[in-house]
């Protein structure tokens, strides 16, 4: 998604770490600008515990100024398009809780993409987007380096095929021997790929290796 620029997410991303270990929320309008809300779910927890179970640490509402900001970007031409909010220790993904919030009826309440933010230890550690598909809410990719490096961490060698998507610019490559390495074993493979990778120059495209330490 456009809006979701790297400097939109460097706020989102501050703002779920400053809100740590609390869920943070607010949204991003059509221009790309941020609106860092206020997340008001500890206060309805502490007035009515019964009907508001979660605390913030686990949920989140806007405050009224919010709402009332978010439901009048609607009506410009520069509406609201995502709602984000924090994960705190436990991942991103959309829960059933985060998808009755967003449904009234069966249907979405806003036109809107939901960002859900991964925080571990106040440390945002990256994001998944969800979008409204007819049936619920969907992962839909986005382009965010960070998530994909710190977030969506894979084993080898699939790490390999990541790698190959990057610019070739930026490439870090194995040799033949470590790439006949990698089919070894997974402490081969990791000990190959940890030691394999070299960034090219470009005064040089060699690349050395050392070999996977045996056991």
């Amino acid at each position: 998604m456009d809006v979701l620029r790297p400097t939109a997410l460097e706020q989102i991303y501050a703002h779920a770490s400053r809100s740590y270990p609390e869920e943070c929320c607010g949204f991003v309008f059509a221009d790309g600008s941020v609106y860092l809300g206020s997340n008001i779910q500890n206060e309805l927890h502490r007035k009515h515990p019964q009907m508001y179970p979660r605390s913030a640490a686990n949920g989140y509402t806007f405050s009224v100024a919010d709402t009332l900001l978010l439901n009048k970007a609607f009506r410009s031409d520069n509406p609201v398009v995502v709602i984000y909010h924090s994960h705190p220790d436990v991942g991103a993904y959309f829960s059933a809780e985060d998808q009755d919030k967003a449904l009234f009826m069966g249907e979405p309440i806003y036109p809107v993409s939901y960002l859900v933010v991964d925080v571990r230890q106040g440390q945002a550690l990256g994001a998944k987007l969800f979008a409204w598909d007819g049936e619920h809410f969907a992962l839909k990719p986005f382009n965010d380096l960070h998530t994909e490096l710190s977030m969506n961490a894979v084993s080898f060698p699939d790490i390999l095929v990541r790698v190959a998507k990057l610019p070739e610019s930026t490439l870090e490559v194995p040799d033949r021997h470590c790439a006949k390495s990698l089919k070894t074993s997974a402490a081969a493979t990791r000990s190959c790929a940890s030691t394999c990778f070299t960034r090219k120059t470009t005064s040089s495209r060699n690349i050395s290796c050392s070999p996977p330490a045996r056991s």
